[in-house]
């Protein structure tokens, strides 16, 4: 009887430690979990944090990228086409200065034909002086003085030459055809078409 007592207080004993030993390796294993995993929780969301972080400061690296660009396009665009109008305007205001330029010359010109076939009967000169008037007053727009000149030449001048005035200043002779041929690039709407038959025609009647 007495070893039965003492077998069963043994095996009391053993499951009773069992028991506690059991218990205790539970709460250190729930405070261990109950430590780490909050540890581990807040890494991976840390983690999840500096990815998705990471992520966003990349979209807007690219978004800011296209917009960069975008707006250095648009800068191009517009520095472009205020180069344009700027180029433009200087062109128009050099073409202005250069029909005044032209227009200056013609007066020189038309002034020297005078002198020469009224004053110094040079009538070959006079002629020459009166076509490079001419011309420059036609790319200066000046149509009234050009007509006026060209009235100087068929009229005053050409009759008094002679053909071997062609024969012995063969310039006179180019810049006369010359000349002709210009004057028929400005005949516009047939402005100048009376005028370039008249020419044909005293050349054509000019004498030995």
């Amino acid at each position: 009887m007495n070893e039965t007592l003492v077998i069963l207080e043994k095996v009391n004993a053993f499951y009773s430690n069992a028991w506690t030993q059991l218990i205790g390796f539970a709460i250190v294993i729930f405070g261990v979990v109950g430590f780490i995993v909050p540890i581990i929780v807040q890494l991976m969301q840390n983690r999840a944090f500096k990815s998705g972080k990471d992520e966003i400061i990349k979209q807007l690296m690219v978004e800011l990228e296209v917009k960069y660009k975008q707006q250095e396009e648009k800068i191009k665009e517009e520095n472009k086409k205020a180069l344009e109008e700027i180029r433009t305007s200087f062109e128009k205001i050099e073409l202005k200065l250069e029909k005044q330029i032209a227009c200056a010359d013609a007066g020189t010109f038309h002034l020297q034909g005078n002198d020469l076939l009224y004053n110094k009967k040079y009538y070959s000169e006079a002629a020459k002086s009166y076509i490079k008037a001419i011309s420059n007053y036609l790319y200066g727009d000046d149509e009234d003085n050009c007509r006026c000149v060209l009235n100087l030449l068929s009229d005053d001048c050409l009759p008094k030459l002679k053909k071997k005035d062609f024969k012995e200043d063969l310039e006179l002779k180019e810049k006369m055809e010359n000349f002709i041929n210009e004057l028929e690039k400005y005949n516009i709407n047939g402005r100048y078409k009376g005028c370039i038959t008249v020419l044909k025609q005293k050349v054509a009647d000019i004498k030995i």
